[in-house]
């Protein structure tokens, strides 16, 4: 990070916690019997308790700038190999994009969609990415961080035995980005893959993976299709594309449906009926664009002045939003889906022997095609500067290296699919005739059985009482009793 960006950083923290206490002192100055001291107390206790947060009421663009892997020296190596006509692997450059994510901050996107040579890579061949983490922080690179961030940002955590809160100081790569990291704060520098299908918005409902600098992974796919029949299941079949808000221009950013659309929808509308902003964290989708994005700790649309006149809508909040959202989203699945596995296997990288190799070709290169553009990469002239400067590296340097470093390689576990159709094939006429054949089975009747069975007892009750009426007595003594009506079958 720059100077002025760890200025602008420092800045932004020191408003926020400026607000807090200016909230917090105003709700208390009314309260009676609360001194100077007692306030004091309660300004630092929220101050404490309220810190994880302060990422999210950073802009965005200033967290992309502060937090976000540079782009220049990012991604070292993006390469796949494939045979060529001979029969030999032949290594080809695999070009990527750059993509904004509300909690992941930078991203970059590998596609095989407009990429023919990525599509016919074998099974044998894989796709091969090298990354430089950017954790330049004073443990690891104190010549290069310059100013530091004060880092007001503490995770709480709370003794097993007697439930007293100990607050522990984060480091800035370790800050939360979303309110469920904030819950849960025990998130690590590093990288997060998602394995998502063709045009779908990267989340958390997808398969993903946490990986931790100083690896070589190893990342083996299979995929499934599963189809649901529209007409029979509770789904969306569409090929209408849906747009999320590019937090970091403002812009739409285009994509294929999918489950997680609709909850990131329908969990930031419930959170603006009740809260007047959106979810810290949650992507937002583009109609829901010119709603507050963050908590905003600060500035004029201060949502800690907000929180008080809010006190009702706060207390019938939802206990648990994502069951509320599960709930309204349940019936708006895809029809149609794509579900990755994977079978991941790691090992520590760089080794002593291979860093000095790696740095001199792979770091090398990307450092000397950024010098020729113009572009600052302070993090690789570090590594390619202490590997040249004598025969063998620094403790120092070997550690930046393994808190930087970070290489994977992926390719398919076989090259077909499984593909699951579902659909209700046994319906209510099925059910009806299943009943007869078990009636047939276990009573020996038929349709045809049960039918003569009525008519018989019809047939009984009706001549019962014929022969009823027919033996009443005469009403007139002596008259002679009439015949019996006989009836001839």
């Amino acid at each position: 990070m720059s100077d002025s960006i760890i200025q602008q950083l420092n800045d932004s923290l020191t408003e926020i916690s400026a607000a807090i206490e200016r909230s917090v002192r105003n709700s208390l100055k009314n309260t009676p019997g609360s001194s100077e001291a007692d306030i004091a107390q309660q300004v630092e206790k929220l101050k404490l308790t309220a810190s994880y947060v302060y990422p999210l009421s950073i802009p965005y663009t200033l967290l992309v700038s502060a937090l976000a892997h540079r782009a220049e020296q990012a991604v070292l190596l993006s390469s796949a190999l494939k045979a060529n006509k001979n029969g030999f692997a032949e290594e080809f450059p695999v070009p990527f994009t750059q993509f904004y994510h509300q909690t992941q901050l930078r991203c970059f996107r590998w596609s095989a969609d407009n990429n023919s040579e990525l599509q016919s890579i074998q099974s044998r061949n894989s796709l091969e990415i090298a990354m430089f983490l950017d954790n330049l922080d004073e443990t690891s690179a104190p010549n290069l961080t310059g100013k530091s961030v004060e880092s007001p940002v503490y995770a709480e955590y709370r003794k097993r035995n007697t439930g007293t809160p100990v607050y522990i100081r984060m480091p800035v790569t370790d800050w939360p980005l979303a309110l469920r990291d904030s819950l849960r704060p025990d998130r690590r520098s590093g990288v997060r893959l998602f394995l998502m299908p063709p045009g779908e918005y990267p989340s958390n409902f997808g398969t993903s993976i946490l990986l931790e600098p100083g690896k070589y992974y190893q990342i083996e796919l299979s995929m499934r299709q599963e189809e649901r029949n529209a007409d029979q299941f509770d789904c969306v079949s569409t090929n209408d594309l849906i747009q999320f808000l590019n937090p970091y221009d403002f812009e739409p950013y285009s994509h294929s449906y999918s489950y997680s659309y609709c909850y990131f929808d329908k969990f930031n509308e419930n959170s603006l009926a009740i809260y007047n902003f959106t979810t810290p964290g949650i992507p937002t989708t583009w109609r829901l664009r010119h709603s507050q994005t963050t908590l905003n700790m600060s500035g004029p649309s201060n949502i800690l002045d907000h929180l008080p006149a809010e006190v009702s809508k706060i207390e019938s909040t939802p206990k648990n939003f994502d069951e509320a959202t599960a709930s309204a989203c349940k019936s708006r699945a895809p029809c149609s889906s794509l579900i990755y596995d994977a079978q991941i296997s790691s090992a520590s990288w760089p080794t002593s022997t291979s860093l000095r190799a790696f740095i001199g070709t792979t770091v090398a290169d990307a450092r000397d095609t950024a010098v020729l553009k113009g572009i600052s990469v302070p993090g690789l002239e570090f590594l390619v500067n202490a590997s040249s400067e004598s025969s063998s590296m620094s403790p120092a340097a070997i550690a930046f290296a393994n808190a930087n470093l970070l290489k994977l390689e992926i390719r398919p576990q076989r090259m077909d699919c499984d593909k699951l159709k579902f659909s209700i094939d046994y319906g209510f006429e099925n059910f009806v005739a299943d009943i007869g054949g078990i009636m047939g089975i276990y009573l020996g009747m038929s349709l045809l059985t049960i039918c003569e069975l009525l008519d018989l007892i019809a047939e009984l009750a009706y001549t019962r009482h014929r022969s009823a009426s027919v033996e009443e007595p005469s009403a007139v003594e002596g008259e002679p009793k009439p015949s019996c009506l006989t009836t001839q079958m």
